[in-house]
């Protein structure tokens, strides 16, 4: 079967189910010959042999509501592949703001060696990342679950990181010794509401883990625990980045937060409130 065989058949199946063909019709056909999407149209006459079987397999799961991204159980972050199962959430674009506030600031502030902490790292795209951009700084990686722990460990392999990114079973700051502190304090934690949780797309309420999304009834529960927690943990002049969810602005301003100054909440792309700030000043 010619690659462009593959990508026909590919599209029937999935409008016979019902699905819209593109985009996961060339992405699918892409994974299941090996060839790079852009690279798609150009090696269109590729032999590919007979992956027939694999290819309607995908498509039921597809057409089950599955997420893309477990099917092929690999997707992008910040310019790297990362793997992925069903006990760690599906990273998207939003995230990479989060990272990318912190890797610039850094590389302004001048800085070099440093310990930076992810709470909730999940595949660990979040962790890894950091340790590959900021090639001198450390970092823990936390999560209660020990299959998220797992999969980010062997993405912390893959792309070449594992000896500065220490991998830690903990709920929050429980696991932490008392006196660690660290340069910055990063999550994406849970941060869906009850309310929303029904809202939600099934492909996203049926196949990711909710401990991963719900964030108890107004969806700021683990939040308001890292900000009332987190003058422990960092140090003086440190900083805690939280990505949050579009309309939770407004409330994270007005959180409680002991020691620590709010800073601030910075928007994507697309305009809507993202990721939330506080800082712990610095002894004058």
């Amino acid at each position: 079967m010619r690659l462009a065989e593959l990508l026909a058949r590919c599209r029937r199946e999935m409008e016979s189910r019902g699905l819209p063909p593109d985009p996961d019709s060339e992405i699918l056909s892409a994974a299941l010959a090996g060839v790079a999407r852009p690279r798609l149209f150009a090696e269109r006459e590729r032999e590919v042999g007979d992956p027939t079987s694999v290819l309607e397999g995908w498509i039921r799961r597809r057409a089950s509501g599955e997420p893309l991204q477990y099917i092929l159980g690999d997707w992008e972050f910040y310019g790297r592949e990362f793997r992925l199962s069903r006990d760690t959430l599906i990273p998207r674009p939003e995230t990479e703001g989060l990272v990318e506030g912190v890797v610039e600031g850094w590389k302004r502030s001048g800085k070099c060696a440093g310990l930076l902490l992810d709470v909730g790292t999940g595949c660990g795209a979040i962790a890894v990342t950091l340790a590959a951009e900021l090639p001198r700084v450390r970092v823990v990686a936390v999560d209660v679950c020990m299959g998220a722990l797992s999969v980010a460990r062997g993405n912390a392999l893959r792309h070449g990181v594992l000896g500065r990114v220490r991998l830690l079973r903990s709920d929050a700051y429980s696991a932490l010794k008392s006196g660690a502190r660290f340069d910055v304090v990063i999550s994406n934690p849970p941060y869906v509401s009850e309310t929303e949780w029904e809202s939600l797309p099934r492909e996203v309420r049926d196949f990711e883990p909710a401990v991963a999304l719900l964030g108890g009834p107004d969806g700021l529960s683990v939040i308001r625990r890292l900000v009332r927690e987190g003058a422990g943990f960092l140090l003086p002049g440190g900083e805690l980045r939280c990505e949050i969810g579009e309309t939770q602005g407004d409330a994270v301003r007005r959180l409680p937060c002991g020691p620590l100054r709010f800073a601030g909440v910075e928007r994507d792309l697309a305009g809507r409130d993202r990721v939330a700030r506080w800082v712990l000043p610095a002894a004058e």
